[in-house]
Formats: C-alpha cells, structure tokens, sequence
C-alpha cells in the first residue's frame, strides 16, 4: 500500500463509440497547446549565403545558425523561385560597391557598418565598374581604401588598391629624378640611386601616357622643386605638380613597410617645399613612428634574414629619418619624433658593392656628407631638446655658471662640426649641389649659433654683453645667407622662412641696443630674402610687410624725436610678428611664449628679464 500523496497510474482502453458517435478527442500535452508557428520550422532550400560559400545549412526558418552566428541577414530562396548565377551575383556587388563610393564621397563618412559593407574582395573576383574621374594633379585610383568585415571574426581589415599618378605634359622624369639626386641625395641617401636610373632608363623618354609608381612620381616632385630654386622651371610649371598627401599618407600608414616608408618620407621632404601641404612636422611625427614600428632604431645583421643590402639599406633610412627629424624639429620648436636615446644603428657606410664599383669615389663622398649631416641635425636636436625644451624647474635650479658651461660646451661642440666640414668642403661647379660648400657650412653655423643663444629658460637673465653674441650670430646668419641667395643655393622652404621669422621676433623686440645703421642693414637683408620667396608663400609675403614697417619706423624715428605714436606703432608690429609665428610654427612652438609681454624690470641690477610665466615651486 502505497504512501499518503502517492498515485497510481493504470492504462485504459479506448472507450469504444457509442451509439453512432465519435470518441472522446485525445488529451493535448502541455507542449501542444502551443501555437503551430512558433515550432521549430526549417525551409525546403539552403540560404544564399550557405549555397554561396558551399556550406552546410541547417535551413532553420526565419534564420540558419551560420548567418545568426556571423551576422549576417539570412534569406531563404523560394520553392519556385530560380537561383540568381554567380556572373549575376558578381554584377549586383560591383554596382552596391560603385553606390558605397558614392556615399563616401558625399559626406566623407568612413564609418560603415557590416550592413552596409560588401566584402567581396573576399568572395571572389569582381568586374570593377568604369572610373571617369581623377584627381587634378593626375592622381587617378582604382577604388578607395575598403572596410571588410570577416564574417567569422570581428576584425576588420584594410585594403587600399595601388594608386596611379601622371606626371604633367611637360615634365621629363628622368631630368626630374636626376636633379633630385644631385641635391637632396647628399643629405638623405636612403634610396638606390643606380637601380631608379636603371628602372628609368627602360622607360621612352618622351612617353608621358604611362603610369608611373608614387615614388617615381614623388622624386620628380622633389626635383621640381629643386630646379624651380635654381630658376630652371617656372612658377606655372611647378603649380602643376600637385602630391596628394591623403592618399600617400593612408597608403603608407595601413600598411608599413619599408617602401611605403620611403614613399612617406618623400612627401615629408617635399612637405617642405610647399606653401600649401601638409604641416612637415606633423609629417616627421608619422615618419618617426613609422621608423620605430619597423625596428629601424636597433641594429640588424644577417642572422635575422637580410641580406648585406638589406642591413645597410634599413641603416641609411633610419638616419635619414632621424636628421630630417631633428631638421623639422628645430625650426619649427617643437618635440622630434624620434626620442630615444638607446639607439645602436651603425652610421651610413659604403657597400661591397660600392666599393667595387667604378664610381668608389663618388659613392664615398656622398656617405662623408651624409654623416656630416647626420653630426649637424643630431646638435641641432640636442640644443633644442636640453635648452629649449627642458623641464623649467630645473633649468631655473641650475646655477648661472652650470648654465653657462651647458652653452659653452654646446659651443665647443658646434665649433668642432665647422671644422670638420670644411676640411669636406670643395668648389662646386654644380648650381643644385651645395651641401658641402663653405657658404652653407657658414649659414648652418650661425643658424645654430642663433638657436644656442636664443633666450630661453636656461638663460632667462641676461646683460647686454650677453645679448651680443645673439645680435652678432644674426647678422652674419643673414649675410651669408643672401650670399647663397645671389648664388641660388638658398632653399626658400619651410625651414628658411621660420629661421627668418625668429630673426623678425628678436629684431623688433630686443635688438634695440644695436645702432641704427646695423639694424637697417639687417633689415634689408631679410626684405631680400623674404622677397625672393615667390606669391604662393602668403605668410612670407605678410612678413615683408612687417619688415618694411620697422624699417619705416626706424627712418622715421631719425628723423624726429620719439613719440607715442611711434610706440604704438612699434607695439603693432610686434603684435604682428608674433601672429605670424604662431601661424607658421603653431601655437605649441617654443619661441612663442618668450615675446608675449615686455621684459620684466624686477631683475638683477642691469639685466634683462625676459618674459616667463611664474615657476611654481
């Protein structure tokens, strides 16, 4: 006898019909009061996407497991419905590919999502439709870069087709590139001068029709710019020569490699040649990183897979990286991009090859260059980094004679530079070859000297004795700089213009202890070569005016007593010389915060207090 609670269940029959009637309907479980619908139902056909990809579909209506699982909407063909063909199915992508371009362009999003995204790159291959236009300076792409989604993966990867580049109607690419190598190889020789001849070479000179790669397109850009200097090729001409900065700079940032760091290396270095491109220091930021990503900063050898070429190839980027680093960096005050100090990279030396080659000589003297460059842009980023750009609480905790034994041995080491370089020196019959001549030795040494003595944080007070050396290194920074102007050695760059516009801020603010006749020499001197920079460089062209005032002011203070009119006057100018500062270096430039306000009278008994914000301690 069974528990309290406990049943017994017993099987009976079917309760027979009675008298004509049906029997009794069967009793519904629990699950089959359910409606019909929200059974588990399956289709009579595999999905698209599933017959697409030749996978297994376990046809689960309204969606397979694989589609629910990747994302992706899963459509079921119907019974009677005939499948589309693969020539179909390749059409319909190419034409939703040709309408994604078209939302792109129109409102710059570069935001899609996998909706939205066909990844047909992976899929197979597609007719790409018909492309009608191109860029104005001849840039001319296959497609932009696309977003593919992998449907079993969240990650999203980035393929940008090869870009085409034409060079203009009139431009010789084989004169272009070997003006190139004649100037900018000397100081940055990170490229195979003898194979890009060769590859040249193949080419008809007088076939234009052709393609030609980004760097081939880039070295005439450069080449360009170098004969323009010289007065070889016209304002009109080089208008023409248009670098599209975007597409070099995507290309080369999704994906790194030493080529596309090459490529990005020339449009930093023609960067600094145009008026309207993109800031070179910004430029030398992506340059820089790109270098460290790579491992150039560290030493390779043969037991990691490069060959002999190889090492000295990744040898000779990474310091021409790191001088036009340091190069961008001090001229426009800022930070460098390659802050390291554990770098092991041996310096640029010859090649077995090289130096079994006929051309031994040439090759050798290219490389005793290049290290002097190397020497000078190292100094250079030294002086900018433990002078300008050191901490200030601990540039004002250094005694006055520690500070001037910081200077001096700075000096020593810039006067060891000269020398060395003019024992390199020799007469250049060539009017786009200069960088070992004494002229620009002389200019790099007082351009270096004006950057020592600059005030700063580290000599914030001083007399007028010490004011000397600065006024001193200023002039004949601009004598020998309009020597190499007359000679058509000057580059009228970036670089040039903000070494001016340094000269323009201490002109008119603190050299007014110099006579008369030495400031309106000096003056003159930055009219000539501020107007030698063409009308493209409208921030050139307003500091013109701005030398021109003071030197108006000037005359006519010698003629007339001072006044308060001449004061106003002379405190517009200076408000105008820094504007243009601000504009050309930016807002972060370490010689914007030394001319915000006038020297501060609380300071030792004949020294000059030049403006800092207060230290907080």
């Amino acid at each position: 006898m069974s528990n309290h609670g406990s049943y017994i269940r017993f099987r009976l029959p079917v309760t027979p019909a009675r008298d004509g009637h049906p029997p009794p309907a069967k009793r519904l479980r629990v699950n089959e009061t359910e409606p019909v619908h929200n059974q588990l139902v399956r289709a009579e056909l595999a999905c698209y996407r599933c017959r697409q990809q030749k996978k297994k579909c376990c046809r689960s209506f309204p969606e397979c497991a694989s589609c629910a699982a990747a994302g992706f909407p899963c459509v079921f063909p119907k019974k009677d419905e005939p499948l589309a063909t693969s020539g179909e199915i390749n059409e319909l992508r190419a034409q939703i590919r040709a309408l994604s371009r078209h939302f792109l362009a129109v409102d710059g999003s570069q935001i899609l999502s996998p909706a939205a995204t066909v990844s047909s790159w992976e899929d197979g291959p597609v007719e790409e439709p018909a492309q009608t236009s191109s860029h104005s300076s001849g840039f001319e792409a296959e497609d932009r870069t696309v977003l593919t989604y992998h449907e079993n993966s969240a990650i999203t990867t980035y393929r940008t087709p090869p870009i085409r580049l034409k060079l203009p109607a009139w431009a010789d690419r084989k004169h272009l590139v070997t003006a190139y190598f004649r100037h900018v190889h000397k100081a940055y020789p990170f490229l195979d001068r003898q194979q890009i001849l060769d590859e040249l070479g193949d080419t008809p000179s007088g076939d234009q029709s052709t393609e030609v790669t980004p760097l081939v397109y880039l070295l005439c850009a450069v080449g360009s710019a170098t004969l323009h200097r010289v007065g070889k090729l016209s304002d009109e001409a080089l208008a023409t020569i248009n670098v599209p900065y975007q597409d070099c700079v995507q290309l080369c940032l999704l994906d790194t490699s030493i080529e596309s760091t090459r490529i990005l290396m020339l449009v930093t270095i023609y960067s600094i040649f145009d008026p309207v491109g993109m800031s070179p220091w910004m430029l030398t930021g992506f340059l820089g990183r790109s270098a460290i990503s790579l491992g150039l900063n560290r030493k390779c050898s043969t037991e990691e897979g490069y060959t002999l070429q190889e090492v000295e190839a990744r040898h000779r980027l990474f310091w021409s990286i790191y001088a036009l680093d340091r190069e961008v960096a001090a001229s426009f005050g800022l930070p460098v991009a390659i802050n390291d100090e554990n770098i092991n990279v041996p310096l640029p030396s010859v090649t077995i090859e090289e130096y079994a080659s006929p051309l031994r000589i040439q090759h050798t003297r290219i490389l005793q260059v290049c290290r002097n460059a190397i020497a000078l842009r190292d100094l250079e980023g030294n002086i900018l980094q433990k002078i300008h750009l050191s901490s200030p609480t601990s540039s004002f905790d250094i005694n006055r004679a520690d500070r001037k034994a910081v200077v001096d041995r700075f000096r020593s080491q810039l006067d060891d530079w000269y020398a060395n370089g003019c024992l390199l020196s020799q007469l250049e019959d060539d009017d786009i070859s200069f960088h070992d001549t004494i002229p620009w030795l002389n200019v790099r040494y007082h351009g270096l000297l004006i950057l020592l003595h600059f005030p700063t944080r580290l000599n914030a007070y001083y007399s007028k004795d010490q004011l000397k050396p600065l006024c001193l290194s200023i002039e004949k920074y601009l004598q020998c700089s309009v020597v190499l102007l007359r000679q058509q050695h000057l580059m009228l760059h970036h670089n040039t213009l903000n070494h001016i516009l340094i000269i323009c801020l201490i002109l008119v603010e603190q050299c007014n202890e110099l006579p008369d006749d030495s400031l309106r020499d000096n003056l003159d001197l930055c009219i000539e070569i501020l107007d030698a920079f063409s009308n493209r460089w409208s921030t050139a062209k307003r500091s013109l005016l701005v030398f021109r005032a003071r030197k108006d002011l000037l005359t006519s203070a010698e003629q007339s007593t001072a006044s308060v009119d001449d004061e106003e006057r002379l405190r517009d100018i200076q408000v105008e010389a820094l504007a243009l500062v601000k504009e050309a270096m930016g807002f972060s430039s370490v010689f914007n915060d030394l001319f915000e306000a006038k020297p501060s009278t609380t300071c030792p008994t004949g020294k000059v207090r030049f403006p800092f914000d207060p230290i907080s301690r």
